[in-house]
Parts: structure tokens; sequence; C-alpha cells
């Protein structure tokens, strides 16, 4: 009791100087804050040790390079996006199926700004982004299609998912601006613009469409 008595008093009078602990969450969670703030470019594990006010090298002990750290962020998008899969042994059409599942993928990303552009900077080595594949492709794999195409539809319609919500994120961020094209030579977009068409870019209306028509065409290749 005395000791303790002993140490408050000198932390009281800053003759000891109390060392910060952080963990891995409190890493991540102002790595996310950096990523929203400026996009990929903004994170450094300099620019995130102020954040967490630790040195760098203090860093380095929980991540071993800012590939670690980025990795381990793209984890936990993919991680968010699988937990609300359909179960794989769930009833269902795998057409409603497939669709759940993109939706899920597409909602994962789009809590996290610039989680698109983290998922697309990265190689896909990332075991997570391998489970997600291969869940993805249990939903197909008893259609009479070829292991080539079943791996296509599954590429594209990730594909599709994350550029949809990059593009979301910039359509939805920019600052709105006047119609000043001259639609002189382009009549057909011309008559979208008219009708209103561009406010639906980037809306959910758009991506469940856009989903829905690749597995229309995955169905199609089912009768060639």
């Amino acid at each position: 009791m005395y000791y303790d008595r002993l140490t408050e008093s000198f932390k009281e009078s800053g003759a000891v100087k109390v060392r910060k602990t952080i963990n891995k969450t409190m890493i991540l969670n102002e790595a996310w804050k950096l990523l929203a703030d400026g996009g990929l470019n903004a994170i450094s594990m300099r620019k995130l040790a102020d954040k967490v006010n630790v040195k760098v090298s203090t860093l380095y002990w929980h991540f071993p390079n800012k590939e670690s750290l980025l990795g381990t962020m793209t984890d936990q998008v993919i991680e968010n996006a699988i937990s609300n899969f359909p179960e794989e042994d769930q009833e269902g059409l795998w057409q409603d199926k497939l669709l759940e599942s993109g939706l899920a993928l597409a909602h994962a990303i789009r809590e996290r700004p610039y989680a698109a552009e983290l998922l697309i900077s990265l190689p896909p080595h990332s075991e997570t982004l391998f489970v997600m594949g291969d869940r993805l492709l249990s939903i197909i794999d008893g259609l009479k299609l070829s292991d080539k195409e079943k791996f296509y539809a599954i590429s594209i319609f990730q594909n599709n998912i994350i550029a949809f919500e990059r593009d979301y994120l910039v359509q939805n961020s920019a600052q709105p601006q006047e119609h000043n094209l001259s639609f002189t030579k382009l009549p057909y977009l011309n008559r979208l613009y008219d009708e209103g068409l561009f406010n639906t870019m980037g809306t959910d209306e758009m991506l469940v469409w856009s989903l829905n028509t690749i597995i229309a065409g995955i169905s199609a290749q089912l009768n060639n």
C-alpha cells in the first residue's frame, strides 16, 4: 500500500510518466479514421503513430509493416460481409442467395469510407478474400457450368460490387455541379439527364439492378 501511494504521488507530481497502453483495436480504429478523412494515401505509419500518441516502433510491434495493417483492415470488411451471407445450408433459390450475399458485401464496404479503394489496391492473397470467394462459389457450384465459367462469374460479381461502391463514394462525396455540358451531339444522354436518371447513380436501386443483370447472365449460360 505504501509503495502504491508513493507511486500515485509521483504520477500526480509529474515525476513519473505513465506509458500509454494501446492495442490492435485502438490502432485499427484510428487507421479507419485516417482512411475516411483522406483515402488510402492518407494512411502512413508515422501519421498513425501520431494519432495514437506512440512511437512508430510501437506500431511495428503490433503490425510488422503497412501492408499487414491494410491487410487486417481488409479482413475486417470481408469478415463483416461474410457474417451476413446466407447460411450454407439455407434453403432457397441460388439467385436469391447470391443477391443477398452481394448486397451484404456492398453494405460492408459502404460502412467504411474508401474500403473499396482499399480492396482494389491490395493483391488478392488475403485468406478472408479466399474464404469469401469460396462461399460465393458454393452458391453456384451445383449449376451446370464449367469450373472456369463459375470462376469467371464470381470474379465478375465481386469486382462489380467493389467498383460500384468506389463510384458510389465518389458520386456522393463530390460537390454538386451545374449541368454545363452541351448535349447537342449527345441526344441520348441529354434525354436521360432530362429524365433525372443521373440522380440514380450510386443508388441501391442501380446496385440491385446490376447484380440481377449478372445473375440473369449466369442463368442464360445454363441454356447454352
